[in-house]
């Protein structure tokens, strides 16, 4: 992944959450490591969205967590960020 990208991803998300000095790597998880889930993983997906400028239109969202990798390859694609 592009280094600087990376980093403007992780301020992104610092900017996006409550997840304080959690340390971010390429490695982690949305819900498991920062405990994003729910609405807030909802809301910081659509945000996601429209600043990488990436089509969420199949994305599958559930009541109680958001399934990041397995449901939305362009995200994956985009940005390089998802374990395969």
């Amino acid at each position: 992944m592009n280094e600087d990208l990376f980093k403007d991803l992780v301020a992104f998300i610092y900017d996006k959450t409550d997840t304080g000095d959690v340390p971010i790597t390429p490695d982690t998880e949305i819900e498991a490591d920062l405990g994003i889930t729910g609405d807030d993983g909802v809301e910081l997906i659509v945000h996601f969205s429209k600043r990488y400028n990436v089509n969420i239109d199949n994305f599958y969202f559930n009541n109680s967590s958001v399934v990041f990798k397995a449901r939305c390859p362009q995200v994956c694609e985009k940005i390089n960020f998802c374990k395969r």
